[in-house]
């Protein structure tokens, strides 16, 4: 009787043995997502956000799950603030959903693929009569940013010297329009978007100056796994490949236009909004 138990627990380790190494073999093997991987995103529409529904959506979001989809990636999409994420991703295994590429971050992330390209736009409301023509004129006023966003780093680099930092860029628009800051760091899609949902006036935010632009990312730190890096990478090439990357983008691009009067470009490579 003992040899019989032997016996058929020495047949389940070599079963499982057996599927454990047909997992590996056919690619759905995933060992960070069951001790540390994350995939983290940041509330920034219409790219990733939460919609009406509680859901986290967005033109990002949609590419990253196809990429997961397609690597058998189980690991559930969170939406984080920004200084949060941050100090996440340079610590362990993350997946980073969209992340601007700047020359500050260029060595301490692998870059797996590109999302989109936007333009940094310093916003005023209708009312602030301000003479802003240059950039230094810019640096003296008081300069909304979001805590953790990348254009808060930029403003802190380059010398602006009254920063006012909050949670949303969506109150930043508010703070411009109740005069408690000059200028906000915003993007155009965005500040349609937000209009948009919250019944705010487009026409009353006036775009003053474009001190820079940047590309924004799928991304990991630097010292994650590298197989999985290049299992995300491969995969995002794939779809680039394949076409189904470019059929998100112009699905989206579609819908931002219907939905917000949101004007972009599709490419097989990128999603480029305009000023």
């Amino acid at each position: 009787m003992a040899f019989t138990h032997i016996f058929r627990r020495k047949d389940l380790c070599l079963l499982a043995g057996a599927v454990f190494v047909c997992t590996i073999l056919s690619g759905g093997y995933f060992p960070c997502a069951a001790d540390s991987l994350r995939v983290l995103t940041v509330n920034e529409p219409p790219a990733n956000y939460i919609d009406t529904d509680g859901n986290i959506t967005g033109f990002s979001v949609d590419v990253a799950k196809e990429i997961q989809r397609r690597i058998g990636d189980p690991t559930p999409i969170e939406l984080l603030p920004e200084r949060r994420l941050l100090s996440l991703a340079e610590n362990g295994s993350h997946i980073v959903i969209g992340i601007s590429r700047t020359p500050g971050r260029e060595h301490r992330y692998h870059w797996i693929t590109k999302l989109l390209f936007k333009p940094w736009i310093l916003y005023s409301y209708k009312d602030n009569n301000t003479h802003i023509a240059t950039l230094d004129q810019a640096k003296e006023v008081r300069v909304g940013v979001v805590n953790g966003d990348v254009r808060e780093e930029f403003a802190r680099e380059n010398g602006f010297k009254r920063i006012d930092t909050t949670n949303s860029h969506l109150s930043n628009m508010r703070k411009l329009m109740e005069g408690r800051i000059d200028l906000a760091f915003l993007e155009p899609q965005g500040v349609a978007y937000e209009c948009s949902v919250n019944k705010l006036e487009l026409s009353a935010f006036k775009p003053r100056l474009v001190p820079y632009a940047s590309e924004v990312y799928i991304a990991m730190p630097r010292d994650t796994d590298l197989d999985l890096f290049r299992r995300w990478e491969e995969a995002a090439r794939d779809m680039k490949r394949d076409g189904t990357f470019f059929a998100i983008a112009v699905t989206w691009s579609m819908r931002l236009r219907d939905k917000y009067g949101i004007e972009s470009i599709p490419t097989a490579d990128e999603l480029i909004f305009t000023q």
